[in-house]
């Protein structure tokens, strides 16, 4: 027989084995209806899977993914704006916690920073009155765009599971006075443009940090800030950490989780890679980590959510060439296009390819050397016909080896900007009456007047002028980085991060351009004065022989980059959208002249 005591254990274990199954399901069940209602969120599908129906104030029906709280409030919850509504924040801190923080950014680009109203706290009630009957915690009635929705019971109290978890922690590498910042290196890069890359970083976030002490921590700031900054102390230091990658690519992803796993970045800013970037790409989409426009040459073709580029590489550029043979007329009867066997020429010579077929051209002929191989141009290049329009999409040292031949009596041929460089030195004198370069980046004179701050920064910073893609490039990120941190106040949440960064971008560069245009013309004007003072006194002497022309007073700029303009919109990574086709000058490849005007394909 089994003692009275051990036989009580026994059925004691025996009921807690039986309730465990319960007390999982119960322990589950917040995580599941969260999961529900991050769905009803972000897809406008419902518990049971159909599609979230609902009525806007106007009486426009909306449905499924028209009717998801995503599309207005943003994957963060922390709202938008559309037109002059202005959406508010839906986070648990912005819903759910009495009393109310107000560290809320409303996103209003047309604006600066602003603190939310306050209002009562919402209850599982008045969250339900307001998803239904449009009428807010304070009783006031929402605007005609927020929709009243057919939700169920069920619907409501997942919706509310997900809203009490949205945006309610910072992102991995915030703390109270810091912020974690990492920065990828890929293999590929030589010593000497990871040197200047490096030196770039440190030097922007060394200014930062000065700035930033100066603000919080003894008097006399060096950083101008707004009230509401002021107000809640939002400042914080950064840290950085430089990421060298190493090996196959294949490899990468392990070494950016361990990485990450060790000492977590709340973005990757900025970042060089030459070739391959795919895998960085991908540790950002699964790590939902922003990728903060990297210095590289192969964007991936598709976008994702959490990275940010400067434009689409040589897919870019293929887009733009054959949309200038669209609008110029007729397309090219054959097309040559010479190549490298690597990713970014193959993925180009692709989208040609592509293009050509749907205008309803003829495929192109394609001559590919090996990545390795030595140069071997002279003999596809002497096969050219008469008829045939070349395309080179080669690198610098590449188009170098082409001063040992003859430019081909092609019909046209062009060439891509993005391998040739911003400064196509390499290309021979020989060639360039012969080549036209699809060219994606600011033409030299407006280029030279729209980067006053960068060259000045330099000069502060004794940093030499050694390669303006890669330091203008670098200057652009982390100055836009900081800009639009400070726009966030306390809400440091990756999702929020790019969100702000796609609606201030336009209002921050044109304001920047603004600024400098306007500090030139000043300049100009002092000029000026000490010039017709410098005259007239040389008129009295004798010495003016000739009137000395004023120059021009400069059109406003849109940018402070090496790009003409940069935007950006609701889902959209990639900022600068087009290119020129210009011809080089023979006698000076840094002279260019644009064949007709920036194409946006």
């Amino acid at each position: 027989m089994i003692p009275h005591a051990v036989a009580r254990l026994m059925r004691a274990a025996a009921f807690a084995a039986a309730c465990l199954p319960l007390l999982a399901a119960h322990a589950a069940e917040p995580a599941d209806a969260a999961q529900a209602g991050a769905r009803l969120y972000r897809e406008g599908r419902q518990v049971d899977g159909q599609p979230l129906r609902g009525v806007r104030g106007n009486g426009v029906e909306v449905t499924g993914a028209a009717a998801a709280c995503e599309g207005c409030h943003r994957p963060s919850g922390m709202g938008s704006v559309e037109g002059d509504v202005q959406i508010r924040p839906i986070t648990g801190r912005y819903l759910f916690v009495e009393g109310g923080e107000r560290h809320w950014a409303v996103m209003d680009p047309r604006v600066g920073k602003q603190l939310n109203e306050d209002r009562p706290v919402y209850t599982p009630e008045l969250l339900v009155r307001a998803l239904r009957e449009g009428i807010g915690s304070d009783g006031r009635v929402l605007n005609a765009m927020m929709p009243r929705y057919a939700l169920g019971e069920a619907d409501a109290q997942a919706l509310q599971a997900h809203l009490e978890r949205l945006s309610v922690q910072w992102s991995p590498g915030v703390t109270a006075d810091t912020i974690h910042l990492a920065s990828v290196i890929a293999p590929g890069a030589d010593l000497e443009r990871r040197a200047v890359f490096v030196q770039m970083m440190e030097a922007a976030v060394r200014q930062k940090n000065m700035n930033t002490v100066g603000g919080r921590r003894v008097q006399g700031r060096r950083n101008m800030v707004s009230p509401a900054e002021h107000m809640q102390q939002t400042e914080r230091q950064w840290t950085l950490d430089i990421w060298q990658l190493e090996g196959d690519p294949s490899t990468w992803g392990a070494q950016l989780a361990a990485r990450q796993a060790e000492r977590p970045a709340f973005a990757l800013v900025s970042g060089l890679g030459t070739g391959e970037w795919g895998p960085v790409h991908a540790f950002c989409e699964t790590q939902h980590v922003p990728c903060w426009f990297p210095s590289i040459d192969q964007p991936p073709a598709e976008p994702g959510r959490y990275a940010l580029y400067f434009h689409r590489g040589l897919a870019l550029e293929a887009d733009v060439l054959a949309a200038h043979w669209t609008q110029q007329g007729p397309l090219p009867r054959r097309v040559l296009q010479l190549l490298r066997d690597e990713p970014a020429a193959r993925a180009a010579a692709d989208r040609l390819d592509a293009a050509l077929k749907a205008a309803g051209a003829p495929p192109s002929r394609r001559v590919m050397l090996a990545a390795t191989a030595a140069p071997a141009w002279a003999r596809p290049l002497r096969q050219v016909r008469a008829d045939e329009t070349l395309v080179l999409w080669l690198r610098e040292p590449d188009l170098a080896t082409l001063a040992d031949v003859a430019p081909p009596r092609a019909a046209a041929v062009f060439a891509s900007g993005e391998l040739a460089g911003i400064e196509p030195r390499a290309l021979p004198a020989a060639w360039r009456a012969a080549v036209q370069l699809v060219y994606p980046f600011e033409l030299p004179a407006s280029r030279q007047a729209n980067q006053t701050y960068f060259f000045r920064w330099l000069d502060t910073w004794q940093i030499p002028l050694r390669e303006l893609r890669l330091q203008s490039e670098v200057y652009f990120a982390m100055t836009y980085l900081n800009d639009t941190l400070a726009e966030m106040l306390h809400n440091l949440y990756g999702e929020y991060l790019v969100e702000r960064a796609e609606q201030m971008i336009r209002r921050r560069e044109g304001g920047r351009a603004e600024q400098e245009a306007r500090e030139r013309r000043q300049l100009r004007s002092i000029s000026a004065i000490a010039l017709r003072r410098q005259q007239a006194s040389q008129v009295q002497r004798g010495m003016l022989t000739e009137q000395t022309a004023m120059p021009p007073a400069d059109s406003w700029p849109e940018s402070t980059t090496i790009y003409p303009r940069l935007t950006l919109g609701p889902g959209q990574r990639f900022a600068s959208k087009g290119a020129y086709i210009v011809r080089v000058d023979a006698a000076d490849p840094a002279r260019l002249a644009p064949v007709g005007e920036w194409i946006v394909p």
